[in-house]
């Protein structure tokens, strides 16, 4: 396995997440359902070779890196995980004109919580701490597009055109990047590599530290702790900057390219909910599947690398997973139930569905 580190980035940030190539923090493998499996087996076992381009060299991500600094304060408070036109696609009208609406379900306290609007759901106040206007920005750039492409993908016809199945690519690998699965992963990640960082250069660098010590110093390194003092400055530049938010911005930026550039090469399968049953969406609602030898079962969120295909809920009566074909089919009922305890199961800490619906019974049953 490849890291971000290996393809080029120095100092700990370069090994900050990858989720194209790195299972960190992978749920465990479930039983797979015997209808799911059965349908999904004709793409499962083609899809082991993913176009995943190189990561950006070193100089490419610091310069961009500088670049932000520049925006470092303009920063939005609310910033959606999960974007509004999708929320909308689960939502129901409000009472008295109150708009569209969603109930949230709290799977850490077990209960639901009351409706609210779409504003209200979905979102982590400050996921970027560092330069998230621009952010924003990017991230709109992909929504203002999918108005179209949902609504051709509910009735049907998203190959009817192009550019909305290339929308709904850009989609997918927004919302598994956008993620507060991605920010856990980031956070872990830094600390481990700070620690590799230092160990490596410890035994593979350490004539040219006992230079420099002697240099600073006029003494002899006494041991490695003394040894260890010259790293102290550029470690403690980069926990700075991971500390202001500015490595996990730079990385989910260039995490999204790459893995908007990993699809494009893929197709779009959407999957019709059957009349009289509704999806739920998460917090965390974009997936990696990798369907384990013999349909056996189905491991989540593992590295795209290792994935056989990403699916996302698109609306209560559709979702939308990568493939090498562009297809339509409709899921069964007991479909629908796999995908929805999915979601439970890779969520954060929230799932939503509209306030007329009776996915509570569902819930409250599976938590």
């Amino acid at each position: 396995m490849t890291t971000v580190a290996s393809a080029g980035h120095s100092g700990p940030t370069a090994q900050s997440c990858d989720v194209l190539h790195d299972s960190h923090g992978s749920a465990p493998a479930r039983p797979a359902n015997h209808s799911i499996t059965r349908h999904c087996t004709y793409y499962a076992w083609g899809m082991s070779k993913w176009q995943i381009p190189p990561a950006d060299p070193s100089d490419v991500y610091l310069r961009r890196l500088r670049e932000l600094e520049s925006e470092a304060d303009k920063r939005i408070k609310n910033q959606h995980v999960v974007s509004k036109v999708i929320l909308k696609g689960f939502a129901a009208l409000g009472p008295r004109g109150a708009g569209w609406q969603l109930t949230p379900f709290d799977l850490h306290l077990g209960h639901e919580q009351k409706p609210r609007g779409l504003a209200g759901c979905g979102r982590v106040p400050d996921f970027l701490t560092f330069a998230s206007a621009s952010a924003e920005q990017l991230w709109k750039s992909v929504e203002d597009q999918l108005h179209g492409a949902i609504a051709a993908a509910r009735s049907g016809h998203l190959h009817n055109e192009n550019g909305h199945a290339e929308a709904i690519k850009d989609c997918i690998a927004l919302h598994l990047v956008r993620s507060i699965r991605y920010l856990e992963m980031h956070r872990s990640i830094i600390v481990k590599s700070t620690e590799d960082v230092r160990r490596r250069a410890m035994q593979s660098h350490k004539a040219a530290l006992e230079t420099e010590f002697r240099r600073r110093h006029g003494l002899e390194a006494t041991g490695l702790e003394a040894l260890a003092m010259i790293l102290e400055g550029p470690i403690s530049e980069w926990r700075t900057l991971d500390t202001r938010g500015a490595l996990v911005r730079t990385s989910t930026e260039a995490m999204f390219r790459r893995v908007r550039e990993t699809l494009r090469t893929l197709e779009v399968e959407v999957l019709h909910v059957p009349r009289g049953y509704e999806l739920l969406i998460s917090d965390s609602p974009a997936v990696t599947l990798r369907y384990l030898a013999g349909n056996a079962g189905i491991e989540p969120n593992v590295a795209i690398g290792d994935s056989n295909c990403i699916v996302l809920p698109l609306a209560r009566d559709c979702l939308v997973a990568t493939g090498p074909e562009a297809k339509e089919a409709e899921l069964l009922p007991d479909q629908v139930d796999f995908f929805n305890h999915l979601q439970m199961e890779v969520s954060h800490r929230h799932v939503y569905y509209h306030p007329r619906s009776s996915l509570k019974t569902f819930v409250q049953a599976t938590v």
